[in-house]
């Protein structure tokens, strides 16, 4: 440590220096004030020591300016005092004029040596809390410029988010106001403000809302919105208020109004308000449009409720109509068809009169396709029409339709071609009713309009491609709704390809499409009167359901080719179909059954009375519904054939009747109509009938359904050729001593000779009825008619003539 040692005056303590010396301190002495001063100026000393022999001016400068020297503000001052100058006055200048510490003689030297070190410790400690000050100082002056930098720095960015703010908010064309609450009072505005309302900044800031307000009720209904808002602490409001201009306008305003909250009141509320008077205009004119939109949908509601229901009623009109027309068409078919194929077995027919029936039975299922055909094409409007998928032995059913095409080519002098590929299956899945409906048709069509060249249907295997809706790149005929074609199946699918090509007079592109519209015909005055026009719409839709699209490429003058192609479950080659040829049923095993038929034509009754009673049958008969009951409460009919269309009562009533007497429950009822309608097929099922069968009434159909009700066992003709024998025993053994009526005799010889097995039958039973000695006689007759052995019964009854 530097010592700087200030002796004015001739002391006895001139020890001091050499005694702080040999302490170790670097000592300077000065004898004067001057040399003092100076070497205050070129060095600093931590402690300036002085001998004080009297107190005069100069040593209290010295003093002082050792204190005011910056370098010297740690600067210690220890005074050693003489004895004469050791008064209270003395000392408390010498502190006042910035002596530390001072010591008074006399004193020795080990006291002045721990005066002097305490003098020393101090000066450290001083020096330590200077350097921790500046620290200190020197930290806080760094932090106060920092946060002075920061604060400009933030005002700065403040300033410019105030003015981001501010050019934002003035660009809405919303007034935006900031309001403080409970007060209401205006703190801050937008632009947009002076722009709706037209007040001034300094008009409305201060200001409370009630001036955008034209009465107090509407400013009332504001606040107490706002108050509610608030305690239900809703964050938003928006509400339609009623607001005035300054120039007195009043418009539709509609306010949102966000609230600000401090701690937990809310202090302020930001409002945007928008004026709406365009958007109120816009939503009275479409409110007003709309209810005129409305009125017109009402009305055109109504309209279409009327159009409905003349629809409704039409349709029921049309229902009736092809009802009544299917049963007044159906009604003849019948007879015509069913004695058509009933003299068609008689063995005695000239060729002329063989091909007059085949003639009459053709033209008869030609009418009947007619018929089909509208009840289809009116099914399918309705969306009536399903398919009824079946195991079809597919060999065999192209093998009929083309045999049945060829001859119809060979008509017309034209050929026919039928050409297959090898690898078809024998087996599939299909409605084949409805495949064998589109090929006839296709090739019908395909034989009409072709007077010269060929006609030829080709049938080729395709890959099965997964799907059941094939495309094709031909041009593809307008289709309904998507349906499915057949059910899913886990068999696996092949594809079938069907084409019908011509060499005829071909179609125009005009008229590809109108074709396949219902009741449409080509323009050819020679053609354009054959056929309903339906037969394109309807194998359309057959095709279409059956999964594939009908598609047609014609030239004209030169012919047509009409295609589709459809996939189908296959069935495996141990399951396919087999074709069985059942022989002619002639009888049945069994008691005699009793059929009631009930019809008001009588033609339908004499058909079904031919049919039944030379198979051993009991018929009864009667022409409606009220016969009906009657007899049954004389007899008990095994089954009743009913037909439902009959004056007096109608079959569904008569079924009605029928089921509430308990009497009749085990007798089966058979319904025969000519409706083909769904909805009436249920509707006459759930009244009561066992079974459904549609005129013209096939004689194999109503077999079938009589061995299913009455479960007989049938007898055909190979069955009585194997028990008759060939030798027909003499009458003596078969009636001894019986004598035979003469004119029964003959009249049946002559029946037989006609080959009228029906009379001959007839004729049998009046024999045993008029005499039971006749029974063994007329049993093996009857036994020969049931096997249609003429020349046997002829031969017998001769014998019996000319025994007689």
């Amino acid at each position: 440590m530097n010592i700087l040692l200030v002796e004015t005056t001739l002391s006895k303590h001139s020890w001091i220096g050499d005694h702080l010396l040999g302490l170790g301190f670097n000592v300077t002495t000065c004898t004067e004030l001057e040399p003092a001063f100076r070497a205050f100026q070129e060095r600093v000393y931590p402690l300036t020591l002085l001998v004080v022999g009297s107190l005069d001016l100069e040593i209290s400068l010295l003093c002082r300016h050792i204190k005011s020297f910056p370098k010297n503000s740690q600067q210690m001052i220890f005074a050693v005092i003489e004895s004469t100058c050791s008064s209270s006055e003395i000392l408390q200048s010498l502190l006042n004029a910035g002596v530390d510490d001072y010591i008074c003689q006399p004193f020795s030297r080990e006291e002045f040596t721990a005066r002097l070190t305490t003098i020393e410790r101090q000066f450290y400690r001083l020096s330590q809390l200077h350097t921790t000050i500046q620290h200190i100082t020197t930290t806080e002056q760094r932090r106060k410029r920092t946060e002075e930098a920061l604060r400009e720095s933030m005002e700065g960015a403040l300033k410019k988010n105030w003015e981001f703010f501010e050019n934002l908010n003035n660009s809405f064309a919303d007034a935006i106001i900031t309001v403080k609450l409970p007060e209401h009072v205006i703190e801050y505005a937008n632009r947009a403000v002076e722009e709706i309302f037209g007040y001034l900044d300094a008009e409305y800031l201060g200001k409370t809302f009630r001036m955008f307000f034209p009465d107090r009720d509407g400013y009332r209904e504001f606040t107490e919105t706002l108050r509610e808002a608030t305690r239900q602490e809703h964050t938003i409001l928006r509400a339609e208020h009623r607001l005035q201009r300054k120039n007195g306008e009043c418009f539709t305003a509609e306010i949102t109004t966000t609230f600000l909250r401090e701690n937990l009141d809310y202090i302020r509320a930001i409002s945007i308000i928008r004026d709406i008077t365009e958007r109120k205009q816009m939503e009275s004119a479409l409110e007003r449009e709309r209810a005129s939109l409305a009125r017109k949908v009402d009305e055109r509601t109504a309209e279409l409720q009327r159009a409905n229901t003349e629809l409704a009623r039409a349709s029921r009109h049309k229902d009736t109509f092809l009802a009544h027309m299917s049963h007044e068409l159906r009604t003849p078919l019948n007879a015509i068809l069913g004695y058509a194929k009933i003299l068609k077995k008689s063995v005695n027919l000239t060729p002329l009169q063989r091909e007059g029936l085949e003639t009459i039975h053709s033209s008869g299922e030609h009418l009947l396709q007619l018929i089909n055909d509208i009840l289809d094409i009116s099914k399918i409007e309705a969306g009536q029409l399903e398919l009824n998928v079946e195991a079809c032995h597919l060999p065999k059913c192209l093998e009929h339709v083309a045999n049945m095409m060829k001859v119809r080519a060979e008509r017309k002098a034209i050929a026919f071609r039928y050409i297959y590929d090898p690898n078809l299956p024998v087996g599939i899945y299909t409605d084949e009713k409805r495949l064998r409906e589109v090929l006839i048709n296709l090739l019908e069509n395909a034989i009409k309009f072709t007077d010269h060249g060929s006609v030829t249907l080709r049938v080729s295997r395709k890959p099965s491609t997964g799907s059941r809706q094939q495309r094709s790149e031909s041009r593809t005929l307008p289709t309904a709704d998507d349906r499915p074609s057949i059910a899913d199946s886990p068999l696996p699918t092949v594809g079938l390809s069907f084409e019908v090509e011509d060499t005829g007079i071909g179609i125009a592109e005009a008229e590809l499409q109108n074709i396949f519209l219902p009741f449409q015909q080509v323009k050819e005055p020679q053609f354009s009167q054959e056929g309903t026009g339906l037969g394109l719409t309807i194998s359309q839709q057959f095709v279409h359901m059956m999964g594939g699209e009908l598609t047609v490429k014609s030239v004209l003058e030169q012919g047509s080719v009409f295609g589709f192609t459809i996939e189908v479950p296959e069935m495996p080659n141990s399951s396919s179909p087999a074709i069985v040829k059942h022989p002619e049923v002639v009888g049945y095993e069994g008691p005699q059954r009793t059929v009631l038929v009930v019809d008001d034509a009588h033609e339908n009754r004499a058909i079904l009375k031919t049919i039944l009673l030379p198979l051993g049958f009991e018929v009864l008969e009667a022409s409606n519904g009220q016969e009906c009951l009657d007899m049954l409460l004389v007899h008990q009919p095994d089954v009743v054939l009913l037909d439902l269309l009959m004056p007096v009562m109608d079959g569904v009533e008569t079924v009605r009747h029928i089921r509430a007497d308990c009497t009749n429950d085990s007798t089966k009822i058979v319904a025969i109509s000519a409706s083909v309608f769904d909805e009436k097929k249920r509707k006459i099922l759930d009244s009561g009938c066992d079974y459904f069968l549609k005129k013209p009434l096939g004689e194999d159909t109503l077999l079938n359904c009589l061995q299913d009700a009455l479960k007989l066992e049938w007898v055909h003709r190979y069955d009585c050729e194997r028990k008759v024998s060939v030798d027909i025993p003499p009458p003596s053994v078969l009636m001894p001593d019986v004598v035979y009526p003469q004119q029964e005799i003959d009249d049946l010889y002559s029946f037989a000779v006609c080959g009228n097995i029906t009379k001959i039958f007839r004729r049998l039973d009046h024999i045993e009825q008029n005499d039971v000695r006749y029974r063994p006689f007329v049993s093996e007759l009857r036994a020969l008619a049931k096997g249609f052995q003429v020349k046997k019964i002829i031969a017998c009854l001769k014998a019996l003539q000319q025994k007689e």
